[in-house]
This record gives C-alpha cells, structure tokens and sequence, in this order.
C-alpha cells in the first residue's frame, strides 16, 4: 500500500456535518454549519450523493423530507432542483460539492463521506473528483461501499478512507445483500480498497481488525460520531482522532 502524507486528517477533531446546532438553526451539512467550524478550526465531515444530471449535492439522507420543505430522493433531482428547495429552520440552500469547496477555499481540511445509490454506477465517484478538480486544499474521501472506494483508486490521487462498523450487531445487515458482515467488519476487502485511513464506528472499537490494520499498515484511524467529552476520552484510547458533534472538543473540563 502506498502511504500517502495524511497527519493533517488527525490533527484537528472533525465536525460532524460542520459545527451545527439546530436550536440556534445552525443546521448540518450548510453553509452556516461549515462557517461555524472554520471559525474554531475544526476540520469538516459532510455528506455527498449524486443527483439525477450527475452532479454532487452535499446532503446526508437518502430523501427530502426531514431537513426540508422538499419530498422525494437526491438521485431524483437534478441540481437545479435542490437549489430551490427550502430548509426547514435555516435559509441556507443545499450546496453542491463544487460551490463547498470554492466557499471552503482550503480553510480547513475537509472529510467527505460519499453515499452511492443502492445500484452503483460511478456516477458519484465521478462528479465528486471531478468537483474537486483543481481543489488545492486538504480534502479526503471515504464510503461505506469498498467497491466505491476501490473505484477512487483510478481517478483520484486523494486519500481514500474505507468507513465501518461491526456489521454482526448493525440494522444495515439487512442491506448488505450477499456481502460477508465479517468481511465487512474486519475490512478484509484491503488488497482491494487499499485504503489510506479507517472511519469507525466508536461504539464498537476496540475491534480486531481495525487493530490489526493499523498495525500492518500504520493507517490512521478517526471515529464516529463522539456526542461527549466523556466519550471522547475513551474513543481516543483506540483511535486517533473523533468525528464529533453537540459539543466544543476545545472546551472540554
């Protein structure tokens, strides 16, 4: 595996969908969220998918209906679309991954999960490197799927991450079709991905295989999602840095 210059990613804990507070309707995955963690310095996580005219709209769920006026999936609109579409509690409007990193401009590094459709087709891989053509800030990808992750191999040079979690205990088991949850679990997919760095799930660390390849391949390895300073000084005892949110890691006593 090639190693790749990626300290940056653990220098700084990393905010969940940007540094977002609903009750003072800073809400994830805008550009008030995002703002909010550039001014403390955190590094941002936020979410990807692609939309019907194959572009990369930065939201998390898979539908309209919780965060906004709007009904109906991502892939089912175009951009165009979405930029109409009001949120419920915030006037900011859905970004596109391009008009992000254009606002970000390097400020801080950016984490960003890409969520494939259920049939992938490489349409996401595609619009997100190619929103991030020409980016010369600090930004790393990382999936659930390994098949996504393998497939950034050949079209970006960017660090790669591969999310996981102990897929034995996961309501996802039901969606993994003919995937092994073991397999899964303890990334046996890596002569595949290849990854640069592991995304866990906290509650299920320590775990065997995260150990194990961390060892082999000194790959970094951050968490998700840290909701407390308690929880943040047992995570970092298996890890090296936190996805967080609901807090200030720099205010912690």
């Amino acid at each position: 595996m090639n190693h790749k210059d990626i300290a940056w990613l653990t220098a700084r804990p990393i905010a969940h969908r940007g540094f977002h507070k609903a009750s003072d309707g800073i809400i994830e995955n805008c550009t008030q969220a995002f703002d909010a963690a550039i001014a403390h310095n955190f590094a941002i996580e936020l979410d990807v998918q692609v939309t019907a005219d194959g572009k990369a709209a930065v939201f998390h769920d898979y539908s309209l209906e919780r965060l906004t006026e709007g009904t109906g999936r991502i892939d089912e609109k175009t951009l165009a679309d979405l930029a109409e579409v009001p949120f419920k509690q915030t006037s900011d409007l859905i970004m596109d991954l391009k008009a992000l990193v254009d606002h970000i401009d390097g400020r801080v590094p950016l984490v960003i999960e890409l969520k494939p459709p259920k049939i992938e087709d490489g349409r996401l891989e595609q619009a997100v490197c190619a929103a991030l053509e020409g980016y010369t800030g600090k930004a790393a990808l990382m999936c659930f799927s390994p098949q996504s992750v393998a497939r950034l191999k050949s079209l970006t040079d960017r660090p790669r991450g591969i999310l996981s979690l102990d897929y034995s205990k996961s309501k996802a088991e039901e969606d993994l079709g003919k995937a092994d949850p073991y397999a899964l679990t303890h990334m046996l997919h890596v002569m595949e991905t290849e990854p640069d760095f592991i995304s866990y799930n906290a509650a299920d660390l320590p775990m065997p295989g995260v150990d194990l390849l961390k060892a082999i391949y000194d790959l970094p390895v951050i968490c998700w999602t840290i909701k407390s300073p308690e929880s943040q000084k047992n995570a970092l005892q298996h890890c090296d840095q936190v996805t967080f949110e609901g807090y200030n890691p720099d205010k912690m006593t």
